[in-house]
């Protein structure tokens, strides 16, 4: 018998803990494992030798899977050639032979190393990463298990915020909802799927794939207020201009990873600014953040019961001696929809990301077209709400009282 070590790391999710108890189930029924160990804050727990021993913690496992973020805790580090020695000293004195980062782009680089690592000092260690971000960005894989829920997240927070919008457009007329993802834009695009028909927000959206211009975007904004008398915009916090520079971004040492990745986010506040200023137009912004992400009360079923039939599959894999790999998922129908899993080599997916196809956005980039949709519908669970709108129909008052 050996060790497990389970890992979790990067940002994290509303879905991250079910693949936690995926792992934790699975590896409870193998007479092969000896203890789940989890590191304490991602990797820098291997590398402070801050592990617990989950084994002996007699946990509720359908309260972990519901329970947000990361129950190990999470952080963001780049492992160094020292760091690997360091890790590969603690797995081999505690005899550990599997391993699993739960996590996206940076993570399967973590796995990739270690696995690598191993091989090469000649250690047998079984590495299978399982994959987490609401980013949707990891390419090998169909989509990743955080984004449905953070998916229904943005759908319902943009529909319920362009209701607000109209109905007190005369005071409020333009509302800026600034969306996360750090190199695409596919968790602005699910802000779409709740727009049913032309006076539905998102009137506007921006991504990453599309170079952003400022003069455009004010051009825009005063066609659609034209139009509409008000305008709701669905905007990326990473969208660039035509040479690939954030148009706002926080370059300061303090705000970037050791993967060198810049803190995102302004970029809302700041455009607000230009349209009062140029337009003369009143305009607000709402930035939900890391709320977007992990919000239980926009849990979808999908998206969980993914996400531990992940962690059970990366167990089964290492126990069948696959190593250097991440599980996936492949879709074989969307209606009725239905993903099996597989997997792929890390190597094809550490630090790369999956933009978003041409095929999912108009041509102008501002709607999602019906391809998008039978992809992102199934993935955001329950069906969204539906709701009315009064015709405008006054009644006719009297020139005298009667």
């Amino acid at each position: 018998m050996a060790d497990l070590l389970v890992i979790q790391s990067g940002g994290c999710t509303a879905a991250m803990n079910a693949s936690l108890a995926g792992v934790m189930r699975s590896a409870a029924r193998s007479r092969r494992i000896a203890r789940v160990l989890g590191s304490y804050r991602g990797v820098l727990g291997l590398l402070r030798g801050e592990l617990i021993d989950l084994s002996e913690q007699r946990l509720d496992l359908d309260r972990v899977r519901h329970t947000p973020a990361a129950l190990l805790g999470s952080a963001r580090h780049r492992l160094l050639p020292d760091d690997i020695d360091r890790a590969l000293d603690t797995i081999r004195r505690l005899d550990v032979r599997f391993v699993h980062v739960i996590g996206g782009n940076d993570s399967a680089d973590t796995g990739h190393r270690l696995a690598t690592a191993a091989a090469e000092r000649g250690y047998e260690l079984f590495v299978v990463t399982i994959p987490k971000t609401v980013d949707n960005d990891l390419p090998e894989t169909d989509h990743t298990p955080g984004y449905g829920s953070a998916a229904r997240f943005v759908a319902q927070a943009v529909m319920d915020a362009g209701r607000d919008t109209e109905s007190i457009s005369s005071v409020d007329p333009v509302k800026i909802i600034e969306i996360g993802g750090r190199d695409a834009g596919w968790l602005t695009i699910a802000a779409g799927v709740g727009r049913r028909d032309e006076q539905d927000a998102p009137h506007l959206m921006y991504i990453p794939e599309t170079p952003f211009s400022v003069e455009g975007f004010l051009d825009d904004v005063q066609r659609t207020f034209d139009r509409h008398g008000r305008a709701v915009i669905a905007l990326s916090e990473a969208v660039r201009d035509r040479n690939g520079v954030y148009i706002h971004a926080n370059g300061s040492d303090l705000y970037t990873d050791s993967f060198g990745h810049r803190q995102l986010g302004g970029v809302a506040a700041m455009l607000c600014d230009r349209v009062a200023h140029d337009l003369g137009i009143k305009a607000k912004f709402d930035k939900p953040g890391t709320i977007q992400r992990m919000l239980t009360a926009c849990h979808s079923t999908v998206d969980l019961d993914e996400a531990e039939r992940l962690g059970t599959a990366a167990v089964e894999r290492v126990l069948a001696g696959v190593t250097n790999r991440m599980v996936t998922l492949h879709r074989v129908s969307d209606d009725p929809y239905h993903c099996d899993i597989d997997d792929a080599h890390l190597h094809a997916i550490a630090n790369r990301v999956r933009t978003v196809p041409a095929e999912f956005v108009t041509d102008d980039g501002h709607a999602i077209t019906s391809a998008f949709r039978r992809y992102a519908e199934p993935l955001i669970g329950a069906a969204l709400p539906d709701y009315p709108r009064l015709a405008r129909r006054f009644i006719t008052i009297p020139s005298s009282i009667v």
